[in-house]
């Protein structure tokens, strides 16, 4: 594994921490490798049958806090992170290590990738989910299959492991996470109060020309955010369909707010 004829483990060969003594492990190090003709605009699809099968985006999204909750212009203000987890079935991955983290794509490497596009549909101009300077953005890739190791026609000693779930080997996926504070529309209904219930949302869809090849699945809320707030108690959260008959609808993170009826006597 090394140029000088020392030997490391291949845990230890790009792992940014040089272990040969000529350093040689850390050199050729690429994560992702893709073909020529990879189209980073088009959807990692499968075919079956003749049939487009659109590629499954998981969908985690952490609640960090509840900045703020404006009752008068409908608003609810949130801070947040969101996972989105999907197959690469177009690429190869080279040296991956145990730990997810030491697998982070390097700058070039996301900007040449196809990355989910998810509107947040309740907010005002439709943002979404994007590279963008102000927003830091972590892309990783997850060793969940096995590997080959590269032949005897190869200079450099070379682990790669498959991005198609499909293959014998297993797939591995990639996963990406932004944190954000953003404000949502919430249609608040007030006409019980002070014993009203109100259920605020993050939706999440696609765009109309990738509703066939793209594919929302709702995994988990993780709830970080403290339950009791200054008017109000969360008492509910999930994420689900917002049609169940209708996957292309999209998805929905919903919680619930009940008032706490000893702050408004007070």
């Amino acid at each position: 594994t090394c140029n000088n004829g020392q030997c490391v483990t291949m845990e230890q060969r790009c792992d940014q921490i040089s272990n040969c003594r000529d350093e040689s492990d850390e050199e050729g190090c690429r994560l992702m490798v893709v073909k020529p003709s990879y189209n980073k605009k088009v959807p990692p699809i499968g075919i079956e049958n003749d049939e487009v099968v659109p590629v499954e985006v998981n969908v985690t999204i952490a609640l960090m806090k509840i900045t703020d909750i404006i009752e008068t212009k409908h608003k609810i203000v949130l801070k947040f992170g969101i996972k989105l987890k999907w197959y690469e079935n177009r690429a190869q991955f080279h040296n991956l290590k145990k730990e997810s983290s030491l697998n982070a794509l390097n700058d070039k490497e996301i900007e040449d990738m196809w990355l989910p596009f998810i509107i947040y549909d309740n907010t005002d101009q439709n943002e979404a989910v994007r590279l963008h300077e102000d927003v830091k953005t972590t892309v990783t890739v997850n060793r969940a299959g096995g590997f080959v190791r590269s032949g005897v026609d190869v200079a450099d000693e070379i682990e790669i492991f498959e991005g198609n779930p499909e293959s014998s080997l297993g797939g591995n996926y990639v996963e990406m996470r932004q944190t954000y504070s953003k404000e949502f529309q919430c249609e608040y209904q007030l006409h019980r109060y002070p014993f009203d219930i109100q259920v605020c949302s993050i939706d999440l869809g696609v765009m109309e020309l990738e509703q066939r090849t793209v594919k929302l699945i709702p995994e988990e809320v993780i709830m970080n955010s403290k339950i009791e707030l200054t008017m109000y108690i969360i008492t509910q959260y999930s994420i689900q369909y917002r049609n169940i008959s209708d996957s292309k609808a999209g998805i929905q993170m919903q919680i619930t707010l009940k008032r706490r009826i000893i702050n408004e006597m007070l």
